[in-house]
């Protein structure tokens, strides 16, 4: 196999296999998804190899993802997962390519057959590292956004919304560049609940100040409506939970840390007014004037700050 090419050669659907330093063995292999990245891969992972897969760990697989296909990749009949690879940094001179030669051949059947996975992922995604001392490639899942939170971001870029986690609490989802997020892990944060009358609806505004650089801190804000089923609900249990909390994703998505801050009962006796507050003004709106993403729109554009 050949060493890697250039980032900026690396083009969606080329072929990259999970190479064994100083061996003819891999443990898998996918095509790039995204330009210029190597990092990103979608194909199948070798898992009966030392020893058949734990069903353990793909039980795991199934509760995390509702589904996963094992598909046969050697002879004797071992099998590998199909699955997106996240693949560490520091183990990207580990793939490697085929040279050409009579390999080339069976370089461009497994491409072909890979082909359709690019316009129809699969649920997995895991992490995967070499690893020197154990000489093999070692994977974890990957803990990041699901694609319609994802979604959001890419639409409105860097910023908080409000979801409600698997646990029933609620939690203010966060993204942001990865270098920022290591500087909010110990900052102080500042923050307050605020009702905002517009014509066309009440907004429910959150905003926090992380003070990482007190002269420029980095600001989040996120406006809850009242009248979207999911938002009222983030409210109804934000006004009684004793804790607010940020979970911060980064540029890729992926789960970094969450940060808890004391939410005082006279702050949640705030924010209980401020939905009475809102409730009794979308009354007094006639429901065809009521209209919340013009209401935001509308303060973003001339009254924001």
């Amino acid at each position: 196999m050949e060493r890697p090419r250039n980032p900026e050669e690396i083009h969606p659907g080329q072929l990259y296999f999970l190479a064994h330093p100083g061996s003819e063995l891999f443990s898998g292999y996918g095509l790039t998804t995204q330009e210029g990245r190597q990092d990103r891969l979608i194909g199948l992972l070798m898992v009966d190899r030392p020893r058949p897969v734990d069903p353990a760990w793909l039980a795991e697989i199934d509760v995390r993802y509702g589904d996963y296909q094992l598909i046969p990749m050697t002879a004797t009949g071992e099998r590998g997962l199909v699955t997106q690879m996240r693949i560490a940094p520091e183990s990207l001179a580990f793939l490697g390519r085929f040279s050409g030669g009579p390999l080339g051949a069976v370089e461009h059947e497994f491409a072909r057959v890979l082909q359709p996975l690019l316009d129809n992922p699969p649920a997995p995604i895991l992490k995967l590292r070499w690893s020197p001392e154990q000489r093999f490639w070692t994977s974890a899942f990957w803990q990041g956004l699901p694609p319609e939170m994802q979604a959001v971001f890419e639409r409105c870029g860097d910023g908080c919304f409000a979801a409600e986690r698997a646990d029933n609490t609620v939690a203010f989802i966060t993204h942001a560049a990865d270098a920022d997020i290591g500087r909010f892990h110990h900052a102080p944060v500042r923050w307050q609940w605020e009702l905002i009358p517009m014509p066309t609806a009440p907004l429910i505004r959150f905003r926090a100040a992380i003070m990482d650089n007190p002269a420029n801190p980095y600001v989040f804000e996120h406006f809850l409506n009242l009248e979207d089923r999911d938002q009222a609900r983030c409210l109804a249990r934000l006004v009684n939970q004793e804790e607010l909390s940020f979970d911060f994703y980064g540029q890729d998505y992926e789960y970094a840390y969450s940060k808890q801050l004391a939410h005082p009962a006279e702050r949640r006796q705030d924010l209980q007014e401020i939905v009475r507050w809102a409730i009794e003004y979308y009354g007094t709106i006639p429901a065809h004037a009521r209209d919340f993403d013009r209401a935001k729109a509308l303060f973003q554009r001339y009254f924001a700050v």
